[in-house]
């Protein structure tokens, strides 16, 4: 549900943006195109130093741990979070 919320903010501020003379179609492609992208270079990153983490656990018990409610809830979150993370110290953390 807070994904289509933001969609929609994304859009309705890219609009706005937009309709601003000159500077607003530079600032509508930053809010439609640069912010998202940032934003998915960030979560592969994350993703990347998680896979580097897991390679050395049990495949069983990652497996079997992914497959409970409450864990996928805090692998819910920390994608949330990485997508938000400026430093490599921030995405190995949340790795953890």
């Amino acid at each position: 549900m807070e994904t289509k919320g933001n969609d929609l903010t994304a859009i309705l501020s890219k609009g706005l943006i937009g309709a601003i003379p000159f500077v607003g179609p530079l600032a509508a492609e930053v809010v439609g195109a640069i912010i998202p992208n940032q934003r998915i270079d960030r979560l592969e990153a994350f993703l990347n130093k998680l896979e580097e983490k897991l390679e050395v656990a049990d495949k069983n018990k990652v497996s079997e741990s992914f497959s409970r409610p409450e864990q996928i809830d805090l692998l819910e979150d920390a994608f949330l979070q990485a997508s938000r993370a400026m430093s490599d110290d921030r995405k190995d953390y949340l790795a953890l």
